[in-house]
């Protein structure tokens, strides 16, 4: 009920709509866990070559596992077995790598570098995470969701490759005259503003370091985690509001459909998750920490007193008196509700309201809803919107969770609050040794 349920929590939510530019290469690599039996669906290309392997690429725990033999060898390099330091060594012209199976370190022309996880051994073939690949040979990575296809491409093809698509600054012709990107930036800078603008480039610039760093480590987000956040972050918007009709009329009031809103969702989602990614195995959540923030926020988790009702609004108290009398004589509820009630929000749905609590309706509605039993009808009540003829249908008693209950919802919390504190140091400290030049 529009004029009626004033729900404050629901004005306080905050809609979260912006929009993320997509501009970034996808490095997360989709393969299945059983990738070694589904080697033949995995194409490996090294500038613009397929290239065959007996063994494909696999994910183990998130993290992307090459042939290093194979792989190291179509880049260039002579990898030989040193049988008395027990170390896979793979060399070319100025380049040595030196690594050895379950050591989380390797070495690049002498200097260590470390490993999340170390090189495996798997049917005689050893293999490494695919950032022993980026930070050894300085290559760029590519993934293919459509094609299922890792493209690796030498310094040198990058190179040849941006001089081969100089079209590609051209977003129309007309008439034959080219007209560049740089006018179509121009145009949205001019609408934008330079401070939204400026936010945006920061914005793209983190994406890109946090995408980098994603592949260095190799590192993925999958689908399937994608589809399960999404998934989740709807279905939790939804539970802050009492009915679906509730969630359409308050995105209308934005321009919104949920079909909008999920798209903004699922912009949000991919970077959120690599960010995730990236710094779950540096966040560690004691139980001494659930147990006080579980105290520090008890009183947010206490489930308050509820009541469902229904009721019928009139403008007039003879008609209220003459709806009364016609519960009292046996006719349904509801269907008063349909045929005689004003309220635009629960009159065609029979009067009902829905659960809420305390301080939710006016004062003289929720005096005589919180003080009628289950199935109870009341007599006529009086407020400043018209006569109601209220009808308690169910009733939810006070509840406190558990802290056992909240644990895990209160695990997750801490865990963003300190992913978030981590990556706000990560990110500023990376800035600082990143090469970042604006060209605009």
């Amino acid at each position: 009920m529009n004029q009626i349920q004033m729900k404050k929590n629901k004005e306080e939510l905050i809609l979260k709509k912006r929009t993320i530019f997509s501009i970034l290469f996808i490095l997360s690599f989709i393969f299945s866990a059983t990738a070694l039996a589904e080697e033949s669906k995995i194409e490996v290309w090294i500038d613009g070559e397929q290239i065959q392997f007996e063994q494909g690429p696999f994910i183990k725990d998130g993290i992307t596992f090459v042939p290093f033999r194979a792989l190291f060898s179509e880049l260039g390099l002579n990898v030989k077995w040193n049988q008395d330091t027990k170390m896979v060594i793979g060399k070319n012209d100025g380049l040595t790598v030196e690594l050895s199976l379950n050591n989380n370190q390797f070495t690049v022309n002498g200097e260590m570098i470390e490993l999340l996880s170390p090189p495996e051994l798997v049917n005689n073939f050893t293999y490494v995470p695919l950032r022993v690949v980026g930070e050894s040979t300085g290559t760029s990575v590519q993934w293919n969701g459509e094609k299922k296809a890792i493209s690796i491409m030498s310094s040198e093809s990058q190179v040849n490759e941006q001089s081969e698509s100089a079209d590609s600054d051209y977003i129309v012709k007309v008439n034959g005259e080219k007209v560049d990107k740089d006018k179509l930036f121009d145009l949205m800078v001019q609408q934008l503003g330079k401070e939204k603008t400026d936010a945006l480039v920061q914005q793209l610039i983190d994406q890109t370091l946090v995408a980098q760093q994603l592949a260095i480590e190799g590192l993925n987000v999958t689908d399937e985690e994608i589809a399960d956040s999404v998934s989740k972050e709807i279905e939790r918007f939804k539970a802050s509001f009492g009915s679906d009709e509730e969630v359409e009329a308050y995105l209308l009031r934005y321009g919104m459909s949920l079909e909008d809103y999920q798209k903004i969702v699922e912009d949000m989602i991919p970077f959120q998750l690599q960010i995730e990614k990236l710094f779950e195995s540096k966040i560690e959540i004691t139980d001494e920490e659930i147990a006080t923030y579980y105290e520090a926020n008890l009183s947010t988790y206490t489930e308050e007193e509820q009541v469902k009702a229904s009721h019928i609004l009139v403008e007039t108290k003879e008609e209220a008196e003459s709806i009364l009398q016609q519960i009292n004589d046996g006719t349904d509820f509801s269907e008063l509700a349909i045929e005689h009630s004003i309220d635009p929000g629960s009159g065609s749905n029979g009067g009902d309201l829905g659960f809420f609590g305390r301080g939710v309706m006016v004062p003289e509605f929720e005096e005589a809803a919180f003080n009628l039993s289950t199935g109870e009808i009341s007599e006529i009540v009086q407020s400043n919107f018209g006569f109601h003829i209220i009808k308690v249908t169910d009733k939810k008693e006070e509840k406190t969770p558990t802290l056992e209950e909240k644990q895990e919802e209160i695990k997750e919390e801490l865990s963003k609050v300190k992913t978030r504190e981590q990556y706000q140091l990560w990110i500023e400290e990376v800035k600082t040794e990143s090469e970042i030049e604006i060209l605009f």
